[in-house]
Parts: C-alpha cells; sequence; structure tokens
C-alpha cells in the first residue's frame, strides 16, 4: 500500500502576492512619512538695496547671498525663511556685478551707493544686521497663500508618489506571475496546473 504523500506543498504565487502586498504597506507607510516630515513649507524674500523693503518671491538666484530666519506666520510656526540679497547686476543688467549694495549716500541731491564683494566685511555686517532686524508681519496674506499652496501642492507630489509606487508594485506582481505561469505552463488565473 502507498504512503500518501506529507510533503508540505509551498504555493508560491500566494506567497509572492503576500510579500507584496507587506512592500506595498511599507511602502504607503515610509513614502507618507517622508511627506509629512518633508512638508516644510519656505517662503524667500529677496531685497537689492539696504533702503528697499524684502519682497515676497519664488527662487533666490545662485549669485545672491542669503541668510536664513525662521518667524512664525498665522497657522504656520516657525517658517523657515531665505533672505536674498540680491547684487548690482539686478540693478542694471549691463553694468552691474556680483557686488552688493550695502550703503546709501545722498550728497547734492544724487543718490550714491557703496558695494562690496559678497564675502567682505562690511557686506557680511550689513547682511547680519538687515537679517536681525526682518520683521514679518504674522497675518500676511501673501505669505499665507504661499505656504498654503506650497503644502498642497506637497501633498499632491506626495500622493502621486505613494499611487505610483503602488501601482509599480502591482505591475511588477503581475508580471513577475504571468513569467513564471508560462514557464510553468499553469493558467492565468490559477496557481497550479490543472489535474488531467
Amino acid at each position: 500500500m502507498s504512503q500518501p504523500d506529507r510533503r508540505m506543498r509551498i504555493n508560491i504565487f500566494e506567497g509572492t502576492r503576500r510579500i507584496m502586498r507587506l512592500v506595498m504597506v511599507l511602502w504607503v507607510i515610509a513614502a507618507a512619512s517622508f511627506v509629512y516630515i518633508e512638508n516644510e513649507p519656505r517662503l524667500i524674500y529677496s531685497t537689492v538695496m539696504p533702503e528697499r523693503a524684502f519682497a515676497l518671491t519664488d527662487e533666490c538666484p545662485f549669485s545672491a547671498q542669503e541668510r536664513s530666519v525662521t518667524r512664525d506666520v498665522d497657522g504656520y510656526p516657525g517658517v523657515y525663511i531665505r533672505l536674498c540679497f540680491l547684487p548690482t547686476s539686478y540693478l542694471d543688467p549691463k553694468e552691474g556685478t556680483d557686488q552688493i549694495v550695502f550703503k546709501i549716500d545722498t550728497k547734492d541731491g544724487e543718490t550714491w551707493w557703496t558695494s562690496g564683494d559678497k564675502y567682505s566685511a562690511d557686506v557680511t555686517g550689513y547682511m547680519n544686521q538687515r537679517t536681525a532686524a526682518f520683521k514679518l508681519d504674522p497675518s500676511d496674506a501673501k505669505a499665507r497663500a504661499s505656504l498654503r499652496a506650497q503644502m498642497w501642492k506637497n501633498y499632491r507630489n506626495g500622493a502621486l508618489i505613494i499611487v505610483g509606487g503602488v501601482v509599480v508594485l502591482f505591475v511588477l506582481q503581475f508580471v513577475m506571475g504571468w513569467i513564471v505561469r508560462g514557464f510553468a505552463g499553469i493558467p492565468m488565473g490559477q496557481d497550479s496546473r490543472p489535474s488531467i
């Protein structure tokens, strides 16, 4: 009399599906955590002259010098703010240089400005003084609108990354199953060959 087959049967397809589900859950958790942690909206303000106020802008060019501060804005505590000090080339693109204006004098009805190398002691002192004196109205509507837009953009991009990753993992799982089933002669949608 023959003995029954007592070997453990392993369903590799079910195992693969479970592993992929686990990887998808881990992907969603990791991506959502990254989006939450990295969703720190930032503001950028720039100025080109000592007597000009800082203006909200979208970017700080490479040729500018910058300092950073944190300030509270309604609903957004401790917002990271980059202060850009633009070089004289932003005043006059034809004759400007990469020097930064740090002093304004008015003599005989004419305005004279003094500029210096962006790493000089005078420019560094000027930038430090302007940074320390930087004030931001906590109820500034433009700043709040910019922060809100950044946050929603970050959340949207995060959702796209999460959904995109899950879709890629689903496609990978399907393709691997299709290839293995093809080599093993197993019909689509089944985990084993039909018994004859």
